[in-house]
Order: C-alpha cells, then sequence, then structure tokens
C-alpha cells in the first residue's frame, strides 16, 4: 500500500525519469550538416581578414604608405578572385573605395580619382542588377565630391554632389535612420560648394 509521501517519491521519479529523457533526446537530436565550405578558399579568406586588419591599423595610426601597401595587396588578391568569380566584383569595388578615401588622406587626389572612378563604374553596374547596391553608388558619389571639393575642381563636386544627393535622398526616404547621416554628409559638401 502506498502512503502520500510514497506517491510524492515516485512522482519525483517518474518526473526525473521524464526530464532526463528530455536532455538526452535536446542533447542527442539530429543536426543539420554544417554550411558546405566547397569553393570558398579559407587560407584566402584569412589572409585577406589579416591584410584588412593590418590596413586599417596603419591607418588609424597614420602610417599611410604601409596602409597603401596593404591595400593594393587586398585589391590585388580581390582582383584575383574577381576572375574566378564575378561575385567578388563587389569586394574590388570596397577595396577601390577605401583605397580611394586612403589617397584623398594622402592628397594623392589623381589616384583617388582613378580609385573612386573604378568603384563607382562596378556600383554602377551592380545597381542597374540590383537596387540595393544603389547606396554604394550614392556614397561612392559623395565621395567624389569630397575629393574634388578638396582639389578645389567646384564644378566635378557639385555635379558628383548633385547626383549623390539625389540618390541617397531617395535611399533615405525609404529608410531615414540608415541613410540619413550619408545623405547629411552629402548636403554639406555640396553646402561648401
Amino acid at each position: 500500500i502506498l502512503t502520500g509521501p510514497m506517491y510524492f517519491l515516485l512522482a519525483l521519479i517518474l518526473l526525473g525519469v521524464v526530464f532526463a529523457g528530455l536532455y538526452l533526446a535536446y542533447k542527442y537530436r539530429p543536426r543539420p550538416a554544417p554550411p558546405a565550405t566547397a569553393g570558398i578558399d579559407l587560407e584566402m579568406t584569412r589572409k585577406l581578414s589579416d591584410l584588412l586588419e593590418k590596413a586599417a591599423d596603419f591607418q588609424e595610426s597614420q602610417q599611410l604608405d604601409e596602409a597603401e601597401n596593404a591595400y593594393k595587396e587586398i585589391l590585388k588578391l580581390r582582383r584575383q578572385q574577381a576572375k574566378d568569380k564575378v561575385s567578388h566584383q563587389i569586394d574590388v569595388a570596397v577595396t577601390l573605395n577605401s583605397l580611394g578615401n586612403l589617397y584623398s588622406d594622402m592628397r594623392k587626389y589623381d589616384l583617388s580619382e582613378a580609385a573612386y572612378a573604378e568603384a563607382l563604374e562596378i556600383y554602377r553596374q551592380r545597381s542597374s542588377e540590383n537596387p540595393a547596391w544603389l547606396p554604394y553608388v550614392g556614397r561612392t558619389l559623395s565621395n567624389f565630391a569630397t575629393l574634388f571639393l578638396f582639389a578645389r575642381k567646384v564644378d566635378q563636386a557639385e555635379k558628383f554632389g548633385g547626383e549623390g544627393v539625389d540618390i541617397l535622398r531617395q535611399c533615405w526616404k525609404e529608410n531615414p535612420d540608415r541613410y540619413g547621416n550619408d545623405l547629411a554628409k552629402t548636403l554639406l559638401v555640396l553646402a561648401h560648394v
């Protein structure tokens, strides 16, 4: 005959068995296979990551020649990747934009202009295929406007800045939190012009 405390003890044991079963079912549940890494060159990814970190550190510590060398190496590697896979063109454009910013800081305006021009060409082409890339066109136009302002090419600064404002204003209307700063920066450049 089971008494009250024995029912309680039996209930605790059964509850423990249920929780143990749930734990084991969770622990040994079937798991999806890890994502395939076929086609991803992990060594290249690590090398690019290291170079990007170095470039940023060099730029932050004003070691601009070293930053330039790091960005050139990154650009070389990313161009190599883009030959094999067109989707890496965006990585090339991002690197060109960073290099353009660096050249602008170094007052190497011709090199900066060439880097921005190539990046802009890639972004324009990609945005014609997918409008999600349009903000990158606007930001690059803003970079161009800033560059031309520093280089005292006021007409070009106004032209590129105006186009950048038009694009970034359109992006801002769709997502004010995300593109407000970009639009404001470009409007300030135009105000200086």
